[in-house]
């Protein structure tokens, strides 16, 4: 086993948020089906699609959805529930709606189609809070396998409710090509750490060689139907792989 450990630590720092009904400004930078062929004669895809909030104010980015159409711009398929990360996207920050797995065997021509995003936004307002990232390093198994290891402490005086660790993977030319996702940080008391292990294979990536660089995100999920609520957001540090 390999292991790469990146220096310096980054503390992440993040927002507190309530729910505004005014609507952001989030645009789409790209999106990308991603097709491969999988075991035998099936296809799956790993759709992705990166964001961008060019409001000036945190926005929620949720019910995202992909329509697949093909040259023609005619509906072959629809994917559902694909998620956003990080789910809140402070003004300027770049976010990923990604879903992890997708067969697009029922589709007659998956190679020449492409996806159109779709998704509602909120804007927020922002307040100071703070999670920290420590001993994270890359794990290079077997020499194709990757994964990012770490601990995540919260620096908050408030127990963390609906949290997660994300990492966003990068080809050499910083473009998104899959997301992979930890069990929750749910019930991590103040002052307390927790380890984390995130696997490129659970994002369904075609080929984990083409890894170059990656973002950890580290973020508590908010409720965007509850009103004058105090959600979290922990926005990612990036961290270069430094193989």
């Amino acid at each position: 086993m390999k292991k790469t450990t990146l220096l310096p630590i980054i503390t992440a720092i993040g927002i507190i948020t309530t729910a505004l009904p005014v609507m952001a400004e989030v645009e789409v930078n790209y999106a990308d089906l991603n097709p491969y062929m999988s075991y035998g004669s099936h296809i799956n895809a790993c759709p992705i699609a990166e964001v961008v909030n060019n409001g000036d104010k945190p926005v929620f980015v949720m019910n995202t959805s992909f329509d697949v159409e093909d040259a023609d711009n005619r509906l072959m398929k629809t994917i559902d529930q694909a998620y956003c990360v990080p789910v809140v996207l402070s003004p300027g920050e770049k976010g990923y709606l990604y879903h992890a797995f997708t067969s697009v065997d029922d589709i007659s021509d998956p190679f020449n189609c492409h996806i159109t995003p779709h998704f509602e936004e909120k804007e927020m307002e922002d307040e100071s809070y703070r999670y920290e990232l420590s001993d994270v390093a890359l794990n290079i198994l077997n020499g194709e396998n990757y994964e990012v290891v770490g601990r995540a402490t919260n620096t908050n005086d408030a127990v963390s409710e609906n949290g997660r660790v994300c990492v966003a993977w990068f080809d050499t030319n910083k473009k998104c090509i899959g997301v992979s996702q930890e069990r929750p940080l749910n019930g991590l008391q103040p002052g307390s750490q927790q380890s984390f292990t995130v696997e490129a294979r659970s994002s369904s990536m075609e080929d984990q060689t083409k890894i170059a660089t990656y973002k950890v995100i580290i973020e508590e999920i908010p409720n965007p139907y509850k009103n004058n609520v105090s959600v979290v957001h922990i926005p990612y540090s990036e961290m270069e792989n430094a193989q």
